[in-house]
């Protein structure tokens, strides 16, 4: 979240925060597209993104990912495949 310094250096202005795509997640729209890609689109099976991750200290479960996958699914693409 980004803070600045108002013109006349005396207030302070803060950005709203984003809002989140599933809520007390930090899966951000990047990331979620990232996995979702990789996954769909590549062909990646969820414990190779997660070892992928892991090699660049950023641990995330494949337990984790799927439930990500799922409600992502549900909440955003529901629309596509109800129709």
């Amino acid at each position: 979240m980004a803070v600045y310094a108002g013109k006349d250096n005396q207030t302070i202005v803060r950005a709203d925060r984003p809002k989140s795509l599933l809520r007390n997640s930090i899966v951000k729209p990047s990331l979620g597209a990232s996995i979702m890609n990789a996954k769909y689109a590549n062909g990646l099976p969820l414990y190779r993104i997660s070892q992928e991750f892991q090699r660049n200290d950023f641990h995330i479960s494949r337990q984790v990912m799927a439930n990500w996958m799922i409600q992502l699914a549900e909440r955003y693409l529901g629309i596509v495949y109800a129709s």
